[in-house]
């Protein structure tokens, strides 16, 4: 049994598949690819067990046959490779598989392929095409999902279907900053569901263009596919079994007496807060803002290490307050445009712009504290 794969199809096929890939000591086979071959079409699949993604295109081949293939081998090989087509040959008596390119060969035994995950797609699944914007969207909400995998709520990304507001929603918040990204779309069937931060980080390098799921509960996948030259993709990903934390207890009165503080220059302002970092507590990471007659003061560290910076900014506040530097940090290196608006709340610090808000928190109101004293 022979079939052809032109290099680069497989290659930029290749370098997704192999993302999904990790180590598994109950299952080496999750190191593996599954190849299928039947009707003219070849379906490789990847998977972990918590979220799988599956490649199919087409082959010039009636044959139909099933085999692994160890996945990073076949990855780091198909990198170097520099002839058009790849040739693949399953030897059905010896289990062997032989890949062919130009003068290159390379031959390796086949895994059991009945000990490889079942991964099956639904036929009774709801399918939307997604907004134009939905991956930029992805990118906007990503940074603020906490790294922390035993904190499950937090650790997951919201995608809510609102049929009410016809929208769709992400959220993300990792209990000391919030991200909301909002984009209008006409929606018949709402959903709302958590998908943790790995299985978020596969679908941006996947950039899909539809999403399926179902409503029952005996479903609990969400699927996103995308089609282009190199073939058909869908990647699966297990829902979160978790409720996403109460975004107004998180908030509070966030608007209450909301004022607006605009930095005039961006970049200049990044400069100083990377120079602060290097002054702040390692562990807490924060630094106190005081905002006063048109200046933004930063102060750092503590009474034997302490820097201090202003900027001038555009604003009638007067506050003092403390934030995480990386945090704000992070944010900022979003932001494409030099001069920036925010709102200085009751709470927490609001950067808004169309579609998109992001909430970092404060610590302690520095002027309050003093009037206690």
């Amino acid at each position: 049994m022979v079939f052809n794969i032109r290099r680069d199809n497989l290659k930029g096929a290749v370098l997704l598949l192999r993302s999904v890939l990790e180590k598994d000591d109950n299952n080496p086979l999750y190191l593996h690819f599954l190849f299928e071959l039947k009707d003219k079409k070849i379906k490789v699949t990847s998977t972990n067990g918590r979220y799988s993604l599956i490649w199919e295109r087409d082959v010039d081949s009636y044959e139909e046959v099933k085999f692994t293939i160890p996945g990073i081998t076949l990855g780091n090989l198909v990198a170097t490779l520099d002839s058009d087509i790849v040739s693949f040959n399953y030897n059905e008596k010896t289990k062997d598989v032989k890949l062919t390119c130009g003068t290159y060969v390379w031959e390796t035994a086949s895994g059991v392929v009945a000990d490889f995950p079942i991964v099956s797609i639904p036929s009774s699944l709801k399918e939307i095409l997604l907004p134009r914007r939905f991956n930029s969207m992805l990118k906007d909400v990503f940074f603020s999902i906490s790294d922390d995998k035993d904190k499950v709520d937090c650790n997951s990304l919201c995608i809510d279907l609102c049929d009410k507001e016809n929208k769709i929603s992400l959220y993300s918040t990792d209990r000391h900053r919030l991200s909301l990204s909002h984009c209008e779309y006409e929606i018949d069937t709402p959903f709302r569901f958590l998908i943790r931060k790995k299985a978020v980080s596969k679908i941006m390098k996947l950039e899909p263009t539809t999403m399926c799921f179902s409503q029952s509960k005996d479903i609990n996948s969400v699927y996103f596919k995308k089609e282009d030259e190199m073939g058909s993709f869908v990647l699966q990903t297990v829902l979160t079994d978790a409720l996403f934390p109460e975004i107004h207890s998180y908030l509070g009165n966030a608007y209450s007496d909301a004022q607006i503080l605009t930095i005039p220059h961006k970049s200049n302002f990044v400069r100083i807060c990377k120079r602060m970092r290097l002054t702040t507590d390692p562990i807490k990471k924060e630094c106190v803002l005081s905002i006063k007659d048109n200046e933004l003061s930063l102060i750092s560290g503590g009474d034997y290490n302490k820097s201090l910076d202003v900027f001038e900014v555009k604003s009638n506040i007067t506050k003092s307050f403390q934030l995480n530097l990386d945090y704000l940090l992070e944010y900022l290196n979003l932001e494409l445009n030099e001069e920036i608006s925010l709102k200085v709340a009751a709470t927490c610090v609001i950067f808004n712009k169309r579609d998109y808000r992001h909430f970092l928190a404060m610590g302690k109101d520095e002027d309050k504290d003093k009037k206690k004293r």
